[in-house]
């Protein structure tokens, strides 16, 4: 499922008739088989990012941020479906009670949000149209959770506990850190920034 093998795969090449039935359970690497694929491992992984993020081994977690890093870099194109869980397991992680995990989360979202601004700035050039449309669809769902939270931070801050507030206080940092410069094209909502201050005057 990797972005390279995607593309380098060959949709529309006939498998030979003399294969018989061993024909049917040949996996080709379409674009219809890549958005079903990433359907079902959207679900695993959510289920799977549920029962990780917050396990009681940090070793655990920190796997977690590994899987989340390894499938960002690699199959953000071809497992569209699963950025957003992902980058969900890897903000919530902002916060781990363990510093090797939170180092390495820390050093995973760098890494992210500067190969974010890499796909940007090669949006410019013809040839890379494809990393271009990554990179848009990336920020897309950066900008829609990001809107999400920013949605219920006033009421989250009114109605939680003090542990509950600096966790998605984090969690919002997190967005924040992933985003880099891009967070002027995604706040440029007067209504979510008078959200994000209420919000924040609440803290206070």
């Amino acid at each position: 499922m990797e972005d390279a093998q995607i593309q380098a795969g060959e949709p529309g090449k006939t498998p030979p008739a003399d294969l018989g039935r061993i024909a049917k359970l040949m996996v080709h690497r379409t674009q219809a088989w890549a958005e079903s694929t990433a359907g079902k491992l959207s679900v695993l992984l959510r289920k799977i990012i549920s029962c990780t993020s917050s396990h009681q081994h940090w070793r655990v977690r920190l796997e977690m941020v590994e899987l989340g890093d390894h499938l960002l870099a690699r199959c953000s194109k071809s497992l569209g479906e699963c950025v957003g869980p992902l980058l969900e397991a890897l903000v919530g992680a902002v916060n781990d009670e363990e510093p090797r995990v939170r180092k390495r989360c820390k050093a995973v979202l760098s890494e992210v949000s500067q190969r974010s601004q890499r796909r940007s700035i090669s949006g410019g050039d013809i040839t890379s149209q494809s990393s271009s449309s990554s990179a848009q669809t990336f920020t897309d769902v950066l900008s829609e959770n990001l809107h999400s939270l920013t949605t219920s931070l006033p009421r989250l801050m009114r109605t939680s506990d003090d542990q509950k507030k600096l966790f998605v206080l984090n969690v919002f940092l997190g967005y924040l850190k992933v985003l880099g410069p891009l967070l002027s094209a995604v706040l440029n909502s007067a209504t979510h920034l008078e959200r994000i201050s209420k919000a924040l005057m609440q803290v206070i």
